[in-house]
């Protein structure tokens, strides 16, 4: 083999084994966020079938399709935080007890991920409204 076709074959091999540790590294990463997502979801069906509302009014009121509402529902489609928290709004529920569910939900759903993301949830779940003024004011929070 010459000088050349040694070089093409390294490169090669070396690209293919790259392309292997970066989809491991992509499916590692993927799986917390993915399960995030989902419990998200869940949680938004929960909460919209507790108030009696079909997936058609919820998306009425967003301004979106019912197949919309599901695919979030399913966490098929991750919300954006604007969507998010108008259909909260409309579903006349806190963000904090929406992900004080959440949380649980995760814990279910995905240990593996909740481990990933449980300290995000410890300041929503552990802190009141009164207690996070003051941590706020006291520069804990940036």
């Amino acid at each position: 083999m010459s000088k050349r076709a040694e070089n093409y074959h390294f490169i090669a091999e070396d690209a293919q084994a790259q392309g292997r540790q970066a989809e491991s590294t992509l499916n590692k990463d993927a799986l917390p966020r993915n399960s995030l997502t989902l419990a998200v979801g869940k949680q938004i069906s929960v909460i919209r079938k507790m108030r009696g509302m079909t997936g058609r009014e919820l998306g009425k009121k967003l301004n979106v399709s019912q197949q919309q509402i599901s695919r979030y529902e399913r966490g098929i489609c991750q919300i954006d935080v604007a969507t998010l928290i108008h259909m909260l709004y409309i579903l006349e529920t806190s963000i904090d007890h929406f992900f004080t569910n959440v949380s649980l939900r995760l814990s279910e759903l995905s240990p593996e991920a909740y481990t990933v993301y449980h300290s995000l949830f410890f300041p929503v779940i552990n802190v009141s409204n009164k207690d996070y003024i003051l941590m706020k004011s006291a520069g804990e929070f940036i």
